[in-house]
């Protein structure tokens, strides 16, 4: 089930930093931010950070319970996240690491410049019509 207004609290800032690595999720939290989640059973299995903004809704961080990994809790948030934004396309950069979670949900996937000696992608996620 979709949560699109998920506090900010000890597990979701705990599960978000599994996704920002060391520096933690701190340097994410500038501007207009949302925490979103998928739960499921009554337990939160996925969340995610986003920027809305006028124009894109900008994924920074989505990470899923290690307990509830391949069971498509992930897919599951993103593709109602772009759903309930439609028709603002959702946008996120990533590594190679993440790109292949993206891929399975149709995004298109494009190379972008990297600062870091690593490949960098921006993925563009849109609604399907059904």
């Amino acid at each position: 089930m979709y949560v699109d207004d998920l506090t900010l609290d000890r597990d979701v800032r705990a599960l978000l930093t599994c996704a920002a690595g060391a520096g933690g999720i701190d340097a994410y939290l500038s501007g207009r931010w949302q925490t979103v989640g998928w739960m499921h059973d009554g337990r939160l299995a996925s969340a995610a950070l986003l920027r809305v903004e006028s124009s894109r809704v900008a994924v920074l961080l989505i990470s899923t319970r290690h307990d509830f990994r391949g069971h498509s809790h992930g897919s599951s948030l993103i593709r109602s996240v772009a759903a309930a934004f439609d028709p603002l396309p959702l946008v996120a950069e990533t590594d190679e690491d993440a790109v292949g979670f993206y891929r399975r949900v149709g995004a298109a996937v494009t190379p972008i410049p990297s600062p870091w000696p690593v490949q960098r992608f921006r993925c563009l996620v849109r609604l399907l019509q059904t």
